[in-house]
């Protein structure tokens, strides 16, 4: 069996990341951006799935509009009743969907 040296490190990180708020601007806001992404985002080549929570407050439907464009060989596995956790949400689908996809 596998030990975890700081057991408690990763329950922190999560605990951190449930309390940090959500600040998701109006569909008309207009939003300070950073340089990088003033530049081309380069491709990713590598077989990715992407299990994706539609209910999600701060990832929306529309960001993977171009998922393709930027990741060539991605498949998307839409969950409509999960938000961002969709692992403790759905955790029945998400695990359907890694079976579909691994080898």
């Amino acid at each position: 069996m596998m030990s975890i040296p700081q057991p408690s490190a990763l329950a922190a990180m999560f605990n951190w990341y449930r309390a940090s708020p959500t600040d998701v601007p109006a569909m008309d806001a207009m939003i300070e951006t950073t340089d990088f992404l003033q530049k081309p985002f380069p491709k990713l080549h590598v077989p990715t799935l992407s299990v994706w929570g539609m209910k999600a407050p701060a990832l929306l439907p529309c960001q993977l509009l171009l998922i393709e464009e930027f990741v060539p060989d991605a498949t998307v596995v839409r969950i409509d009743d999960a938000g961002h956790f969709s692992p403790w949400e759905a955790p029945e689908a998400v695990t359907a969907a890694m079976q579909e996809w691994l080898p």
